[in-house]
């Protein structure tokens, strides 16, 4: 059976990196044993899934950032899914990972994401990044983008 693996040094160059709260520094921290121990010790297989759950206003988005580099370091995770309850939230999110914006978070991090939304993902430019296995992708959707509105037809053939 293997040891955990917490990646402290990873860590604590992210947090320096991010200028990380320690509070925000602790959860990723937190997940990355969770991960290890998921992989390492338990050798499980993926999907390894989280749920981070913190207050409104604590730095869940630096958490987010942090995470996705830690696991993009310590374990070559190229493809990250972030599912935000309405459009506000996406749109700020998408804000974070913006080049240029004056909320963008992408100055100190390591990598420059791909953002893929139900906006762009059909473009020639989205389909050749997402088949690039080198390249790191954040999927960013609302939860209504993922769910198939019904047709009337259909309503009325399944009464």
């Amino acid at each position: 059976m293997a040891e955990l693996q917490l990646f402290e040094d990873t860590i604590a160059e992210i947090a320096a990196r991010l200028d990380l709260r320690d509070p925000n520094r602790e959860a990723v921290e937190t997940l990355a044993a969770e991960v290890s121990q998921y992989y390492d010790v338990d050798e499980q297989l993926p999907p390894f899934e989280a749920v981070i759950d913190s207050a409104t206003g604590v730095g869940k988005t630096y958490i987010l950032t942090a995470s996705m580099e830690l696991l993009a370091a310590a374990y070559g995770v190229r493809d990250f899914v972030i599912i935000a309850p309405g459009r506000t939230i996406l749109e700020k999110t998408k804000d974070n990972f913006t080049p240029g914006h004056p909320k963008s978070l992408l100055g100190p991090m390591s990598f420059r994401p791909v953002v893929i939304t139900s906006d762009n993902f059909a473009t020639p430019a989205i389909r050749s990044a997402m088949d690039d296995e080198s390249q790191i992708k954040v999927y960013l959707f609302t939860v209504q983008s993922l769910i198939r509105p019904e047709s009337r037809t259909a309503r009325k053939t399944h009464k």
